[in-house]
């Protein structure tokens, strides 16, 4: 028993590759970026009072935050968006780009006001 647990271990440790740095090109391709300027978290760090740290900015943040609590919060966020992304969640496999782009052509950028993150 215990030689096979350690050929299991041995094999993992060969098949692992070697750690590598990312490049800068097409960086947005891969990772999730931080959008600069934008968000109730980044604005409450940015003008934290003098004596308050990061970590107390952001809890104050946290405890006014009004996330969604239900289906009706994100249904009642706009009328055209949820069909739309209920479709694409059902179909995302199936669907064609140009069935996409057809689907969401024609609805307009939520702000944070729409949003409730003020």
């Amino acid at each position: 028993m215990t030689d096979l647990k350690n050929q299991q271990t041995l094999f993992r440790l060969i098949s692992l590759r070697e750690p590598e740095l990312s490049k800068e090109q097409d960086q947005d391709l891969r990772f999730v970026l931080f959008t600069a300027n934008s968000g109730p978290f980044y604005t409450a760090v940015l003008n934290r009072p003098s004596g308050t740290t990061k970590w107390e900015a952001l809890e104050q943040a946290a405890s006014s935050f009004a996330a969604f609590t239900d289906l009706d919060d994100v249904q009642s966020l706009s009328e055209d968006f949820y069909p739309i992304a209920d479709w694409v969640s059902r179909n995302r496999y199936d669907a064609s780009d140009s069935e996409i782009e057809q689907k969401i052509t024609g609805l307009t950028a939520l702000n944070a006001t729409d949003e409730n993150c003020s």
